[in-house]
């Protein structure tokens, strides 16, 4: 659709962000409404790389990049902003304070995984994200490809669903996690979704919102 240049939204990013989202952005995170954007093809360089992401064709984990993007917004409280594509994530990113915005939500999604921004897992000992407080995720697809209930996996895996570890655990052991927004998102064959533990006193999240999300386990 319509598209505008991050930087007129204050930030110094050559990444493009549609206009509707960066209308609907404006309540959902603190750095939203001062700025400033920053695209993950700012962090990933290599062309071959940023073209198989934008083909759906890439299977390099892109977790280095993803977390170098994370703790430079923190510095600056940006919003990182994912052009649509596929970008494994099989490491932990660990972060606070930052804003992860996809493409537009994609209504059809069949077939799954080849449309709109793509975070793709399959590490069965890796929890994809630990996070701190006011992290918000919106317009993301979370997909595990290997969550599949073809007959011989099923068999292979003892009747079982692969036990994958949450998408989203608390990074602190002394406090809670807050001020978690979630809006617009789909979420494809999950084992586990958010983990607020970390000890015995501080096992909450507080101030969480979600919106508009499609979670398909």
């Amino acid at each position: 659709g319509v598209w505008k240049q991050v930087e007129e939204a204050g930030a110094a990013s050559t990444a493009l962000l549609p206009v509707t989202q960066a209308a609907t952005l404006q309540a959902g995170r603190r750095a939203l409404n001062s700025g400033p954007w920053v695209s993950i093809f700012d962090y990933i360089t290599d062309a071959t790389t940023r073209a198989d992401i934008l083909a759906f064709t890439q299977t390099a984990d892109v977790s280095a990049y993803v977390q170098a993007a994370c703790d430079a917004a923190d510095d600056i409280g940006a919003a990182i902003y994912f052009p649509p594509g596929r970008y494994p994530i099989l490491s932990t990113i660990t972060t606070e304070g930052v804003s992860f915005l996809g493409d537009q939500f994609v209504e059809d999604l069949y077939p799954y995984g080849s449309k709109g921004t793509v975070f793709v897992f399959t590490s069965t000992t890796n929890t994809p994200f630990k996070l701190g407080e006011s992290v918000l995720f919106q317009g993301i697809v979370f997909y595990w490809p290997n969550q599949i209930e073809s007959a011989a996996t099923w068999v292979a895996n003892t009747n079982a669903p692969i036990a994958y570890p949450p998408l989203i655990e608390n990074a602190s052991t002394t406090t809670s996690l807050t001020g978690f927004a979630f809006f617009d998102n789909v979420v494809l064959n999950a084992y586990d979704f958010i983990d607020v533990g970390g000890n015995t006193a501080f096992d909450k999240g507080g101030r969480w919102n979600f919106s508009g999300n499609r979670i398909c386990a």
